[in-house]
C-alpha cells in the first residue's frame, strides 16, 4: 500500500466518515441462507452438506495491507508475510466451519489497480493487480470445479498516489486535490471491474473486496511533518482541515470500490458471490496510530504498527511505521472479510449498529469524561464484528461441526451478541452479552442453545493482574458454585485464596458489606455494594443527549444471576497488592475495591478480554 510513500517521504490519510453508512454491507434482514453451491463457505460446512468440496483455498490479492507489510514479512519487494490477514481469515474459516483452508498469498506491497509504469512492471509484475489476478486464475483453473475458492482483495490506496500530491492536501485551494482524486477513483473503478469479472467467471469463486482503514490520528506525525503551518490540528492558526480532507479523499475511494462491487453483483451469474467488507473503516476509528510517536492523540489499543521512537521518516522503512495494520489490525480485516462472506451467503446478520448504541448509552459519557465512573463495556470494542458458531435448538450440528452462526463483538468487559437477528433492534434484549464468566468457571464453551464443548475450568485470574501468581482464578471459584448462600443481611467476612481455601476474617466487617437476597434462581445472594451498582442511576447517552437514567433497565442485564457468593481476597493491581471483594455472575465478574476512588470502587472485571484469550489464544 504505502511502501512507495515511505520511500519518497510523503503521507496520506484515510476515512472514518463511513461509520454509519458502511454498515449497509451487513444488510440487516430476514433472508434465509442461500442454497449451497461450490462457492459457499458457510452453507457448505461439513454439518450442512451442500455438494461441494471440503477444502477451501484462500487467495490474498492487493497491496501492502493484504501482503502483511511489517508483520515479520519476507523483506522482498512484495513484503509478503504469513501473518497477513488472508492467513487469519483461513484460520477463522477452519475454526468456524471445520473445513480445511489453505492460503496462496499473491498480494504485493505497492500494488495498484491502474497499470504501473513499464519500469515498475519490469522489476516486479505483481505490482499490478491485473497480473495478480492472472496468476490467481491459473491456480483456480487447476483446481476441481467443486473446490471453494475465496479471494480477498484490499487495494486502491496506492492508486491515490499522494507521493507527489501530498501538498495538495494542505493547500488552501482544494480544486487540484479534488481533480486528482476524481481521476484516480474513476481509474480504480474502471480497472477493478474486469478484474472481478475475470475471477468470478469461475463458479466456485467467492470474492470479498475490503475498504481501506484510517491509520492516522488527527494530529498524526505526518501532519506534523508536512502540514505544520497549514493544518488546523497542528497549528491553531492554520486554515486547512487536513484530517477531514484526507477522510473525504478515502471516502471517495471506498465509495468507488463499493459501487464497483455493486455493479458486478448485478451481472448474470454473479450476484452475491462478490461482496464488499466496508465496516473495517469504522472499526479502525478508535484504533488508529497512537501517541506519543505517531502523533498527539492517544487510543487505548491501536491496530496500527508503531515504532518505539521516531527521528524521521527513514525510521519507517521496515515496518512499525504508524501506517500499516499490526496483528490486531490484520485480525480486524480478517473478521470484516469473514462477516462479509457470511452475509453474502444470505445468512441473517441483524442490525449491528445497535451494538454501538448499547455501548454509547453507558460508556460514551465515560469516554468523553462527562462522568467519572467505571466502564460497563470498556473504552472501545476490542474486535471488529465477528462470526462465531452458535447452534439454535433443534438444528443439526455438533460441538465439533456447527451449522449456524451469529455476529458478536468483544469488549474488555464482555461480548455483545445478536442471537436473534429478526428481532426488534430497539428492544432491550436485542443485544445480549454472553454467559462468559459461567463458561470460564465451568469450562463449558457454549456453541448453541443446547450445544457445548467441554474444556477445563479456566486457569485465568478473575481480578487484577493476569500474571499475579497468587490471585484466585476462575478454576478457583468452580467448587465454590456449590456453596450455600450467606444469610440475608449478614456482614460478608469470608475470604478465598488461589487454592480455594475459604476462611473468615472478622476485621472485614468494618467495610459494612452485607449479603442481599435478590431471589436469584441460582440460589446465591449478591453483595450489597454490587446490588447497589446493578440498580444505580447516573448520566447516560440517550439518542445523543445526556440524561439521568438507570445504567441497566434490568439489574441482571449486564451481569446475569450470581453463580457464587462474594469473597474477599488479595490481588495484584499494577503490581500492588490490594484487598478486593470478588463475586462471579453468569455474565460478568464484579469487584469492590475499598481503596479505589469514588466511581471506581465497584468495577466489572475484564471478562471479555479474558474469554477471548481463553477461546482464541493470545493473538
Amino acid at each position: 500500500m504505502i511502501q512507495n510513500m515511505i520511500r519518497r517521504r510523503v503521507a496520506w490519510a484515510a476515512v472514518i466518515a463511513l461509520l454509519l453508512s458502511s454498515v449497509a454491507w451487513l444488510a440487516p434482514g430476514l433472508a434465509a441462507a442461500a442454497p449451497a453451491d461450490a462457492s459457499s463457505v458457510f452453507a457448505c460446512s461439513t454439518a450442512t452438506g451442500g455438494g461441494c468440496s471440503g477444502n477451501i483455498l484462500v487467495i490474498g490479492l492487493g497491496d501492502s495491507i493484504a501482503s502483511g507489510y511489517g508483520l515479520a514479512d519476507d523483506g522482498s519487494a512484495c513484503r509478503r508475510s504469513q501473518d497477513a490477514y488472508a492467513y487469519t481469515l483461513a484460520d477463522r474459516i477452519k475454526s468456524d466451519t471445520q473445513r480445511d483452508a489453505t492460503v496462496q498469498l499473491l498480494a504485493c506491497s505497492g500494488a495498484t489497480v491502474g497499470k504501473p509504469d513499464a519500469n515498475t512492471l519490469s522489476q516486479d509484475p505483481d505490482k499490478w493487480l491485473q497480473n495478480q489476478v492472472a496468476d490467481a486464475n491459473q491456480q483456480i483453473d487447476s483446481l476441481p470445479a467443486d473446490q471453494t475458492v475465496v479471494v480477498a482483495i484490499t487495494v486502491g490506496a496506492d492508486d491515490l498516489n499522494f507521493i507527489s500530491n501530498f501538498p495538495l492536501l494542505t493547500n488552501a485551494d482544494d480544486s487540484a486535490l479534488n481533480a486528482a482524486v476524481t481521476s484516480t477513483v474513476n481509474e480504480v473503478s474502471s480497472n477493478l471491474k474486469p478484474d472481478l469479472e475475470s475471477l468470478l467467471a469461475h463458479a466456485n469463486v467467492r470474492v470479498v473486496v475490503t475498504g481501506v482503514n484510517n491509520p492516522l490520528n488527527p494530529t498524526s506525525i505526518f501532519f506534523q511533518l508536512y502540514g505544520a503551518q497549514t493544518c488546523k490540528s497542528i497549528n491553531p492558526a492554520g486554515s486547512v482541515d487536513c484530517y477531514g480532507r484526507a477522510n473525504d479523499t478515502l471516502t471517495s475511494l471506498n465509495t468507488a470500490l463499493q459501487q464497483t462491487v455493486t455493479t458486478v453483483q448485478g451481472e448474470s451469474g454473479i450476484g452475491n458471490r462478490v461482496s464488499f467488507a466496508g465496516d473495517v473503516f469504522s472499526q479502525f476509528q478508535q484504533h488508529f496510530a497512537s501517541a506519543p510517536v505517531c502523533g498527539g492523540t492517544s487510543v487505548e489499543t491501536s491496530w496500527v504498527q508503531q515504532p518505539a521512537s521516531l527521528s524521521g521518516l527513514a525510521d519507517l522503512q521496515h515496518g512499525n511505521d504508524c501506517i500499516h495494520p499490526n496483528a490486531a489490525g490484520a485480525q480486524a480485516y480478517a473478521d470484516a472479510a469473514l462477516t462479509s462472506l457470511y452475509a453474502s451467503e444470505g445468512f441473517s446478520i441483524g442490525d449491528v449498529s445497535a451494538m454501538a448504541k448499547v455501548w454509547a448509552a453507558t460508556d460514551s459519557v465515560v469516554a468523553n469524561q462527562t462522568v467519572n465512573r467505571t466502564w460497563i463495556w470498556g473504552p472501545e470494542a476490542n474486535t471488529s464484528y465477528m462470526v462465531e458458531p452458535y447452534q439454535k435448538a433443534g438444528q443439526p450440528g455438533t460441538a465439533q461441526v456447527p451449522s449456524e452462526w451469529r455476529i458478536v463483538q468483544y469488549f474488555d468487559k464482555s461480548r455483545m451478541e445478536i442471537t436473534d437477528p429478526s428481532g426488534d433492534p430497539n428492544a432491550a434484549w436485542y443485544i445480549t452479552n454472553g454467559l462468559l464468566a459461567e463458561e470460564l468457571i465451568t469450562g463449558r464453551m457454549q456453541l448453541g442453545d443446547d450445544l457445548f464443548a467441554q474444556h477445563a475450568p479456566a486457569q485465568v485470574n478473575v481480578a487484577g493482574d493476569l500474571n499475579d501468581p497468587n490471585g484466585p482464578t476462575y478454576a478457583t471459584f468452580n467448587p465454590l458454585m456449590a456453596y450455600g448462600a450467606i444469610p440475608n443481611g449478614w456482614v460478608i467476612t469470608q475470604t478465598v485464596d488461589r487454592a480455594g481455601t475459604v476462611t473468615t476474617d472478622s476485621s472485614l466487617s468494618s467495610y459494612g458489606v452485607t449479603s442481599t437476597d435478590v431471589g436469584a434462581p441460582t440460589k446465591h445472594d449478591v453483595a450489597s455494594v454490587f446490588w447497589d451498582f446493578m440498580n444505580s442511576s447516573g448520566p447516560i447517552d440517550q439518542n445523543g443527549q445526556v440524561v439521568n437514567g438507570k445504567l441497566f433497565a434490568n439489574p441482571f442485564y449486564a451481569t446475569g444471576y450470581p453463580i457464587t457468593e462474594p469473597y474477599w481476597t488479595h490481588v495484584l493491581v499494577g503490581g500492588v497488592s490490594k484487598l478486593v471483594l470478588v463475586q462471579v455472575f453468569e455474565r460478568r465478574v464484579l469487584t469492590y475495591t475499598p481503596s479505589n476512588p469514588d466511581g471506581w470502587k465497584v468495577e466489572a472485571g475484564n471478562v471479555g478480554l479474558q474469554y477471548y484469550q481463553w477461546r482464541y489464544g493470545d493473538n
